[in-house]
């Protein structure tokens, strides 16, 4: 892309709504955040909550620089949080949990939703005093600005959660002098399929609610609390004199209500506009949460009222590029064509490649078979769908025209055409290089030109497994089937073959009958006996449809996790709200263990190409419509282009280094046991506050609110009264969502561990002593607490005895899985200049010289920037490859696997740093430790996988160490982690018996001493965590660094500092 193009781009977006979202911004300033997008700081947390009941999310917040939420607050929405999330799931046979954004979301709206109700004018005070720091003019009002908030939030990322959580946190927060009195509890939908798909939605999660049917004469019997579910096309206004089907005039149901919106923006103004006014007039007096995937679309800065409206109004930003960018969702393949126009040969083409891809995905869901049940990739669905129904008659014209030709073409034309395609002679050129040329990494028909497949195979199974017909019949006729009884739909067979293949899905099927009978003769039209919808049992795991063609439902909102490869019918130059639905709905992805995530961003193994399943292939029936598509989607910014970027190990690379892990073929999962009491195990559960507590410099930390407390029981008559059914329940659920598959649990022993009393509780008397039926279920969930936490360490204790009997030494090898082979480097496909630079950084090798930062832009682009893309590197020459990437948080570049973090990165540097001014005796080397399945972890430490490996080799002796940058504001000091190096000396090296192999572990604390020391107490020096701990801190302060912390490492380690080591002789050379 030219250089003042980019420009253009990059000043433009200076203009849009996500740079002015004043009340998101607002909130995040008060978490710490300095930009919305800051939240992906918190993408590595883990998600769920700990034995204590707090989340991972809490505690990373609460240690967060500049969080100005007070801890008891936090504390409180996060104990909310928590219990809406057991609502949540209590009904859904699915498993579910929170992800960072999803947490964030609901806490974003905890603080807005206690703040206003607590005292609105207060509140609006607040917001506009930070207003007119920010320079801006855009200033709030009490009404309306405070009585709306809105979710941006891309399609997949879990918007109808947020919704019920909603729900229950308005209802919550809606009381004392401010309440709203609200008459009635509305949920606007785009149509009556999306009003039954959340009026299932909400039942699942214990919602009271009801499909408004028009009865009554539009007024509501129902309790008030019960969500009406109404189609906007069901509203009037009252100055309207027409509306669709059954309709309600607005005015009925008053002004004060509590509504919520689900996409209320379709992109045609003057339908947006009357909708609008609808939304607004029934919560005038009341109160409006709308959820949206294409705010960004819908409105810009030439839009001035609706862009100053909903830069108040937005309260979260999780719009698709950030969903996108940390992983979720499925990659997307969008044919780079750089034509607006096709002829009938390159038409028929690419709707045959098209075809190629989509049996590509047939055959590898086939192969793949059971491997892929844990992902929840269903059968693959192939769609033509496009913005406007209505001007896509022809367009479905030309896709029957095309399946026609398709069977009944000779089959060496054909076979020669996909010949073509395979080997990228297809004749279809953009930058000079046929769309379908072969590359690396693959994006084009990876399987097939792996498994070396024919031009004749490939033919052959897209007659026998897309339409069910056997390439060698003699009759392919295509059928046009009318199913008189399912309105709009008509299906598709081949020849003789007695299945659907596909089916159409349209508006006007008697006039496109016409057109097909009048100008197709030699397609054969029937009429069905019986008419059964195929379109409703598409999503069935017997449905035999291959094929979806032109169904505006998709669009709308229609539920399924099938479609694989989309091909575009019309799309109109302003459909962008609907082309982000549309895409959105194309790329969802239930994921791993329900995860949301591409593979790639789960710790493997995988099936082999089951990147196949996970990639959106969308193409068009004309190249504009491609182009158009492209162009809306290319506003989301999305890295979307690969670089792969191998890794260059060290030379020579030390042959004789150690490395400790579990015996082949033995797994711990093979060990059945039970759960039972047992007097070796004593749990603690601290359920007492900290307080936060902010210095004259505006530094933070947290502080206990007592020194001393006193350990309390539950008496027995209160334990009496208690559910034990629930809680066994509740126990086993656990168990399942931890996986712990192989520990067998019964009532008996949960109550035995709870009235024997094999636990330390520190809380509030009255937490304990219930007067209520509400106080019950509090000491109920505290009981729970209790048993999560002794069955979480009785489990480990088992396994940990297993496991060390079953670890072995053995010689690190340079194939090993722990040492990462290639990076996967995705950024924007347009950004042409740093795709240039970056490719020429690995081509020349310059990316692997031991520098902390390559410059990747210059010019124009860096001056508009003011700051240059660049990637950053943690360069270390002990390290057994390069080059070691560093996170770059909001930054358009994409690194797979993840960068360092900051503490991670900056222990490597002060290690470097050391090592340049100490000579030792010893051969220093590192090596990044990775994640479950190729990286060593300790189950004695809750699955912990130190990011480090170190080893200090002299002649015949090694010491490994296992060293952790972390924080450690929610980590107590009886944490298994902080243990790990006397697990370590006094277990595993007995276990080993090799005098010469030593093991050691470090945490190195990113929380400053001073901090730790305030909530501790000052009587634990700094050498007692030293030495008793070994935890190092990379300051004393914050901001002042700690100099001496690889000192005392390699102090308490032993080792002297007098001849040159690895780190200044080591050299690197390719793999």
């Amino acid at each position: 892309m030219p250089k003042v193009s980019q420009a253009s781009a990059q000043l433009k977006t200076r203009f849009s709504l996500e740079n002015h979202l004043l009340l998101a911004q607002f909130i995040a300033n008060k978490l710490g955040l300095h930009k919305v997008s800051d939240i992906k700081q918190f993408s590595d947390v883990n998600e769920g909550f700990g034995e204590d009941g707090k989340s991972y999310m809490y505690y990373s917040l609460i240690s967060k620089k500049g969080n100005t939420v007070p801890e008891g607050k936090l504390r409180q929405y996060d104990d909310n949080i928590r219990k809406y999330f057991q609502k949540l799931k209590k009904n859904r046979e699915e498993k579910i949990s929170f992800k960072y954004y999803q947490y964030l979301a609901l806490l974003f709206a905890e603080i807005y939703l206690d703040s206003y109700f607590q005292n609105p004018v207060r509140f609006l005070n607040e917001l506009n005093q930070w207003v007119e720091q920010a320079k801006s003019d855009n200033y709030f009002s009490r009404r309306p600005d405070l009585q709306k908030i809105a979710y941006w939030m891309a399609t997949g990322s879990g918007k109808t959660l947020i919704m019920h959580a909603n729900y229950w946190q308005f209802l919550a927060y809606n009381k004392g002098p401010y309440k709203i009195d609200y008459d009635n509890i509305i949920l606007i939908t785009t149509g009556d399929d999306m009003s039954k798909q959340h009026l299932d939605e909400l039942k699942a999660s214990g919602i009271p609610a009801t499909l408004f049917q028009g009865e009554n004469g539009g007024y509501f019997e129902a309790d008030k609390n019960t969500v009406k579910v109404i189609s906007i096309h069901k509203l009037k206004l009252p100055e309207d004199k027409k509306g669709e089907g059954v309709t309600i005039d607005i005015s009925t149901l008053g002004t004060k209500n509590l509504v919520f919106v689900d996409e209320g923006h379709k992109g045609q103004k003057s339908e947006d506009m009357k909708w609008k006014r609808t939304r607004e007039r029934l919560a005038k007096d009341g109160f409006t949460f709308e959820y949206s995937a294409t705010f960004g679309q819908a409105i810009d800065s030439s839009k001035e009222e609706s862009f100053r409206e909903y830069s108040k109004a937005i309260l979260f930003d999780y719009s698709y590029k950030y969903f996108y960018g940390d992983g979720y969702g499925k990659d997307f393949r969008i044919l780079n064509l750089g034509k607006k126009e096709f002829n009938d040969k390159q038409t028929k083409t690419l709707l045959l490649a098209n075809a190629m891809a989509f049996y590509e995905q047939l055959i590898q869901y086939r192969e793949a078979g059971q491997s892929l049940k844990e992902y929840n990739i269903e059968k693959p669905l192939w769609i033509f769908v496009g913005s406007k129904v209505q001007k896509e008659a022809s367009d479905v014209f030309k896709v029957v025209q095309f399946l026609n030709w398709l069977l009944n073409t000779n089959k060496t034309e054909i076979t020669q055409l996909i010949q073509n395609i395979l080997t990228g002679q297809s004749g279809i050129i953009a930058n000079n290089k046929d769309v379908f040329a072969p590359r690396h990494p693959e994006r084009n028909f990876a399987y097939f030109r792996e498994k070396k497949t024919s031009a004749q195979e490939i033919y052959n199974g897209i007659f026998n497994d897309i339409f069910y017909i056997s390439p060698e019949n003699t009759s392919c006729k295509l059928h046009l089937i009318d199913l008189k009884e399912a309105e709009g739909e008509i299906g598709l067979k081949a020849g003789t073959a007695e299945k659907y293949f596909a089916v159409i899905n349209i508006g006007d099927k008697r006039e496109f009958l016409k057109l097909v009978e009048t100008t197709a003769q030699d397609i054969t039209i029937q009429k069905a006996a019986i008419s059964k919808s195929l379109f409703e049992d598409i999503n069935e795991p017997n449905s035999p449809i291959n094929l979806l063609i032109g169904s505006k439902k998709f669009v709308e909102g229609w539920n399924s996790w099938r479609v694989s490869t989309m091909s575009l019918l019309y799309i109109g130059k302003g459909a962008g709200p609907q082309i982000i639905q549309l895409f959105g709905r194309g790329v969802r992805l239930k994921g791993k263990n329900l995860g949301l995530k591409r593979s790639r961003y789960v710790p493997p193994p995988h099936p082999q190409f089951i990147e196949i399943l996970e990639t959106l292939h969308i193409y068009g029936i004309q190249a504009n419509y491609m182009e158009t598509f492209k162009e809306i989607i290319e506003k989301e910014d999305l890295p979307i282009y690969e670089i792969p970027l191998p890794t260059k190990k060290i030379e020579p690379f030390p042959t004789d280094l150690q490395i400790i892990g579990l015996k082949q073929g033995w797994s711990f999962e093979q060990e059945l046991f039970k759960l039972e009491p047992t007097d070796e195990l004593q749990v603690k559960l601290d359920l007492i506050p900290r307080a936060l507590v902010i210095d004259g410099r505006g530094d933070q930390t947290l502080t206990s609110t007592t020194t001393t407390q006193t350990p309390r029981t539950i008496r027995k008559e209160i334990l009496d009264i208690l559910d034990w059914n629930d809680i066994y329940y509740k126990i086993l659920e656990y168990k399942n969502e931890r996986e712990l598959f192989n520990i067998a649990i019964t009532k008996e022993a949960l109550k035995q561990i709870i009235y024997n009393q094999k636990y330390t509780l520190l809380c509030d008397p009255e937490l304990i002593e219930p007067k209520t039926f509400q106080a019950i279920e509090q000491t109920t969930d505290i009981v729970i607490l209790i048993l999560q936490k002794y069955l979480n360490l009785y489990y480990q204790k088992k396994r940990n005895a297993a496991e060390k009997t079953h670890i072995e030494l053995k010689p690190l090898k340079q194939e090993d899985d722990n040492i990462l082979t290639m990076y996967r480097i995705q950024l924007n496909e347009e950004d042409q200049m740093l795709i240039s630079n970056l490719e020429n950084l690995i081509q020349t090798g310059k990316i692997y010289n031991l520098i902390t930062e390559q410059k990747l832009t210059d010019g124009l682009r860096t001056y508009i920037d003011q700051t240059p893309a660049t990637l950053k590197l943690a360069p270390f020459k002990g390290h057994l490859y390069q080059p070691l990437l560093v996170k770059q948080d909001n930054s358009s570049i994409v690194t797979i696997p993840t960068g360092l973090n900051v503490g991670e990165s900056t222990f490597v540097e002060d290690l470097k740093n050391y090592l340049s001014t100490h000579q030792t005796d010893a051969e220093i080397y590192l090596l990044r430790n990775l994640t479950r399945s190729k990286g060593v972890g300790f189950y004695e430490a809750h699955s912990f996988y130190p990011d480090f490996i170190m080893w200090i080799k002299k002649e015949q002796k090694q010491t490994i160490v296992f060293i952790d940058p972390k924080g450690l504001t929610h980590m107590g000091l009886d944490d298994p982690k902080l243990k790990l190096h006397e697990y370590l000396h006094e277990q595993i090296e007995k276990e080993i018996g090799n005098p010469n192999i030593k093991l050691d572990a470090f945490v190195v604390s990113v929380t400053p001493f001073r901090d730790l020391s305030r909530l501790h107490g000052p009587h634990l020096t700094m050498d007692y965590f030293e030495t008793e701990k070994h935890v190092l801190f990379q300051s004393t302060d914050a901001g002042i660094p700690n100099k001496s912390c690889i000192e005392r490492m390699f102090a308490i380690l032993g080792v002297r500092s007098l001849l040159i080591i690895a780190e200044q002789a080591a050299t690197y050379s390719p793999l």
